[in-house]
C-alpha cells in the first residue's frame, strides 16, 4: 500500500538555485548546511528534509524509483528508522510504503520490473510486499531467515537473487517467488575467514543482467590493520549462470567498488567507486562487461548509491541526502548511446 508522505517533497525538473547542501560524514552522513552547492551536472529530483535523508535508490521500472531513507536527530543517526519510499516520476511525488500495520521500514528496497512487488530487508528477514491494493489490503511474503542480504529481481520478476556475505564465504541464492524453491548458485570461500565482510546498509550490491544470464555483485575483502582494526576493499564480480563462470570485473586495491547497475543492453556496468579511506567520496564509474574499457566520471561526487534508468539515458544517484538525476548526454560522446564506447 502506498500513502502520500506527510512532508510533501517536490520533484524538481531543473534547478539553478541550490541554496543549501547536506554534506555526509559520520558513518553515513553528518548534516551541516553551507551557503552554496558545488558545480555539478546532476539535477535534483527528490529532496530529503530536516530529520530525514534519502540514502539509497534502485530503478527497475520506467516511472518509479525505490528509495531508501534514514532518519536522524541533530547529528546522530537513528538506526531503527529506515523508511522506504516510492518515487513516482509521472505524478511527480514521493510516497511512503506502508503495510496494514503502518509504515514499512527496511533496507535495500528493490521494485520488481513489473512494479507489482517490492522486496526489502527488515529485522533479519526479507519481506516481499504486493503493491496491488485493489483488494483493499496488502499481502506480504516472508522469506526464510537463512536468506538475508542485498537482493535483485530477475528480468521476468519471478525470481529473487540474494547475496549472503558470511564470515567465511560469500553465497548467492536464487529463490523462485511462486514456490520458494531455493537454488545455491555461488559458494565462494573468503580470502580472510574470521575477519568478516563489511555489510553496506544502502548500496544495492547485486544486480541481474537484462538478459537474465548474469549477476553483477560486490565482494568486500577485509584485512586487519596493525592496530587490530579491520578495513575492507570491495570489487565487482560477474557470475554467468551457464557454466557457473565467475570473473572479477574490477580490481582496485585502494578503492571500494560497489552498487553495480547494468546498462539496458547488458554491455556495460555502472558502479560507485570510493577510496578505501574515504567511503563518503564516492564517484561514478562505468566498465564494459569484458573489462576492456573503463571510465571514471569525475563529477558529481559524494555518491552513496546509483542506478541506471531502464531506458539507459539517465542515472539516478543518492547524493548528500537527496536523489538526483544525471543525464548521460552530459557525460561525453562515448556514453551518449547509454553504453560505454572506447574512444581511441
Amino acid at each position: 500500500m502506498l500513502q502520500q508522505v506527510d512532508f510533501s517533497p517536490k520533484l524538481v525538473r531543473k534547478s539553478r538555485n541550490s541554496g543549501w547542501l547536506c554534506c555526509i560524514s559520520i558513518v553515513y552522513f553528518l548534516v551541516s548546511c553551507t551557503g552554496s552547492a558545488p558545480a555539478t551536472t546532476a539535477t535534483p529530483v527528490f529532496r530529503g528534509k530536516s530529520g530525514l535523508a534519502l540514502m539509497g535508490v534502485s530503478w527497475t521500472i520506467k516511472d518509479r524509483l525505490a528509495i531508501q531513507g534514514q532518519a536522524y536527530q541533530g547529528q546522530d543517526l537513528l538506526y531503527t528508522k529506515y523508511p522506504i519510499f516510492i518515487g513516482d516520476l509521472d505524478k511527480q511525488s514521493l510516497v511512503t510504503l506502508t503495510t496494514v500495520d503502518g509504515s514499512a521500514e527496511g533496507q535495500d528496497a528493490v521494485l520488481s520490473p513489473q512494479g507489482d512487488l517490492i522486496a526489502y530487508a527488515d529485522s533479519g528477514r526479507i519481506r516481499i510486499l504486493s503493491l496491488d491494493t485493489n483488494a483493499g489490503k496488502t499481502s506480504e511474503l516472508l522469506l526464510p531467515d537463512t536468506l538475508y542480504g542485498p537482493m535483485a529481481w530477475s528480468p521476468d520478476g519471478q525470481r529473487l537473487a540474494i547475496l549472503i556475505r558470511a564470515f567465511d564465504k560469500v553465497e548467492i541464492y536464487v529463490v523462485d517467488i511462486a514456490t520458494l524453491q531455493q537454488t545455491l548458485v555461488l559458494d565462494m570461500p573468503a580470502d580472510n575467514p574470521g575477519a568478516g565482510p563489511l555489510l553496506s546498509l544502502f548500496s544495492h550490491d547485486i544486480a541481474w543482467s537484462p538478459d537474465g544470464a548474469k549477476l553483477a555483485f560486490t565482494v568486500y575483502w577485509p584485512s586487519e590493520k596493525p592496530s587490530g582494526e579491520y578495513t575492507s576493499q570491495g570489487d565487482i564480480y560477474l557470475l554467468t549462470f551457464e557454466g557457473g563462470e565467475l570473473s572479477r570485473l574490477t580490481d582496485s586495491p585502494s578503492f571500494n567498488d560497489f552498487s553495480p547497475s547494468w546498462s539496458p543492453s547488458g554491455r556495460s556496468v555502472l558502479y560507485v567507486t570510493a577510496p578505501v579511506n574515504n567511503i563518503f567520496a564516492g564517484r561514478l564509474s562505468i566498465i564494459t562487461v569484458d573489462g576492456s574499457c573503463k571510465k571514471i566520471i569525475p563529477s558529481p561526487s559524494n555518491i552513496g548509491d546509483a542506478a541506471w534508468s531502464p531506458e539507459g539515458d539517465r542515472i539516478a544517484i543518492a547524493q548528500e541526502g537527496n536523489i538526483n538525476f544525471l543525464e548521460l548526454s552530459a557525460l561525453g560522446e562515448d556514453l551518449s548511446t547509454g553504453d560505454l564506447v572506447c574512444v581511441n
